[in-house]
């Protein structure tokens, strides 16, 4: 998971899971302050042109492996 412990998790599809999970942000603004923090932390561990070349390093497999196929 990219978010890994930078992040509330919940299941989307459930209200009361959002409200619970979303609940002591509200009341402690230390904890959001917190989640900003670790959440900055863990963007720079990623690059867009590293991200990018291996996006790009996965297309060109792809398309070799495909090559002639219908």
């Amino acid at each position: 998971e990219v978010a890994g412990d930078a992040a509330v998790l919940f299941d989307p599809s459930d209200s009361a899971a959002m409200a619970e999970a979303l609940a002591p942000l509200i009341a402690e603004r230390g904890l959001c302050d917190h989640y900003a923090r670790k959440g900055l932390e863990r963007s720079a561990r990623y690059d867009w042109r590293i991200t990018a070349r291996q996006t790009l390093d996965l297309l060109e497999r792809t398309a070799l492996q495909n090559a002639g196929r219908p």
